[in-house]
């Protein structure tokens, strides 16, 4: 058996944090990106797709572009000489049938017997490549998002697999490197690159073995690393799980690092008092290290643009779903336009080169200049993302909780002949402080919730959190745009002392005649 590396450990938390963030990050974007591509196809002409409930391609059909679907069922017998891009419920590339680009498919189950010349990437429930599937390009990856990816015995993938998901089993042989998170992963063929995996507990009985999810039946194996007699992994294994996996000899040619996660974090699971005790210590000390820090910044936020936080939180909390989209949006095209940044401070920096030939002072003032743009522009974007936005929305849900709590305790004291229940809205600074710690902590509770789900809820919770805020910062910022738009058309705005620090109800929260009247107020005496 190959032994473990003595490399210090002091490394490893960073790298597989690190890696674990990449692997979200990216199973995300892929999955967003899948989501977008697939929602926009139920728009597409005649002549750039098809929609329907059993669609096919047929043998000998060519579609000199891009194709795009949303179907029930998506059978392709002919060829595609663009990119696969859509939404269905079955998708079956056959072994006549070839996509000369890339698979970007949102499906519940995806089949691929035939030629694909590009990358595979999908969001579902299962993706199956099968042994007379031929990825002819060597850059050729996968990356998926989904329950199972099943690499099929005498399976060829020439470049890497990224997999966030619960499965993943290869019995085929991959050229690349393989990074996975989930519960359980299958190595019973070939590897020429590295493993790294995050793999769930294997002392855990998976419930049910046979999982099923609407139509799809998909056979769950049992959680942990599992790597065959018949395996070979060339490159390093690295891994972190709660239990060391039982690796056979001469199956990793280099080295074995070797993680522990030493709690259990499903406490359906407890069966001992000092084990649940571990569990619920470990799910309340990861519940404060996400809460302290973003109440901190929050409560800053709520000191500093009061304004600001208000009025994006009334537009979450009257718009969650558009707020959520533009927050997402927002997200989307913040890689392209990164990117576009950074290629035209590289042409500014050429151009600097050219123009102040021997005048190095000024050189290195406008090359810090444009670092400096750069780092405040995209940082300041994912501030906006990680840490305003998930604020924002954090607020109007402990704003929600504290206001739900105040009107039952004062109907609960409210008699029938009493005039309708008016709670006041949290105006003074610690009232807003307390929100704002209450809605992180019950964000944060949910998120790191101590049960095993196959689905990342904590990814899910988090990402639409953080895209609502995002978002209303966004709405926010046009409304004020169009008010100053309208003021330098002559049109009537209102005042800004009228906006320092709004209540973050709507008006039409207050019922009628109750707007004015004194605090304690309860109706005459009869």
């Amino acid at each position: 058996m190959s032994q473990p590396s003595k490399l210090p450990r002091s490394h490893r938390p960073a790298r597989l944090l690190l890696r674990r963030i990449l692997l979200r990050l990216s199973a995300l974007v892929v999955g967003l990106l899948v989501s977008i591509m697939g929602l926009g196809v139920g728009i597409v002409e005649a002549s750039d797709g098809m929609r329907g409930d059993d669609c096919e391609i047929r043998r000998g059909e060519i579609i000199d572009h891009d194709f795009y679907f949303f179907c029930n069922n998506l059978t392709i017998r002919g060829t595609i000489q663009g990119d696969l891009v859509g939404i269905a419920s079955r998708v079956n590339l056959t072994r006549e049938g070839r996509v000369m680009g890339d698979i970007l498919v949102l499906a519940g189950q995806l089949t691929i017997q035939g030629e694909v010349s590009d990358d595979i990437r999908f969001g579902g429930a299962e993706l199956e490549i099968t042994d007379r599937a031929v990825l002819p390009n060597p850059t050729s990856d996968i990356l998926a998002g989904a329950i199972s990816v099943d690499i099929a015995r005498g399976a060829y993938i020439p470049g890497d697999i990224l997999m966030l998901g619960y499965q993943t089993i290869i019995n085929g042989h991959v050229g690349g490197s393989v990074d996975f998170q989930g519960q359980a992963l299958v190595i019973e063929g070939v590897v020429e690159g590295n493993v790294d995996a995050i793999v769930g507990d294997p002392r855990e009985e998976t419930s049910r073995r046979t999982f099923q999810i609407l139509p799809y039946s998909i056979n769950l194996r049992g959680n942990g690393l599992t790597i065959g007699n018949e395996a070979i992994i060339r490159g390093h294994l690295t891994y972190e799980g709660a239990q060391r996996a039982n690796i056979p000899r001469n199956t990793v040619m280099g080295t074995v690092e070797y993680q522990r996660v030493r709690e259990n974090n499903n406490i359906t699971e407890a069966q001992r008092p000092d084990t649940f005790l571990s569990i619920m210590w470990t799910y309340f000390a990861r519940t404060m290290q996400d809460s302290i820090s973003l109440i901190l910044i929050g409560i800053l936020a709520l000191q500093l643009t009061p304004v600001l936080m208000v009025e994006s939180g009334r537009r979450v909390r009257r718009a969650f779903i558009p707020a959520a989209s533009w927050g997402f949006i927002l997200f989307f095209l913040s890689f392209p336009l990164a990117l576009l940044l950074f290629i035209f401070s590289i042409l500014m920096a050429l151009l600097i080169l050219v123009l102040t030939l021997g005048e190095i002072t000024l050189s290195i003032i406008l090359m810090v200049f444009l670092v400096t743009l750069n780092v405040v522009l995209i940082g300041g974007f994912w501030f906006l993302l990680v840490f305003l936005g998930r604020a924002i929305t954090c607020f109007v849900i402990g704003y929600s909780i504290v206001q739900g709590v105040r009107y039952y305790l004062a109907s609960r004291v409210a008699g029938p002949d009493d005039p309708p229940i008016f709670i006041p809205p949290l105006t003074t600074r610690r009232q807003r402080w307390i929100a704002m710690a209450i809605g992180v902590l019950t964000v944060s509770l949910i998120a790191n919730v101590p049960i095993s789900l196959p689905l990342p809820i904590e990814l899910f919770l988090q990402g639409a959190v953080a895209f609502a805020g995002l978002g209303a910062i966004f709405m926010y910022g046009r409304d004020v745009w169009h008010i100053t738009e309208t003021k330098g058309r002559g049109g009537w705005i209102p005042t800004i002392s009228r906006m320092t620090i709004p209540p973050l109800e709507d008006g039409s929260d207050i019922p009628l005649g109750m707007d004015n009247l004194p605090e304690g107020f309860r109706g005459f005496p009869d």
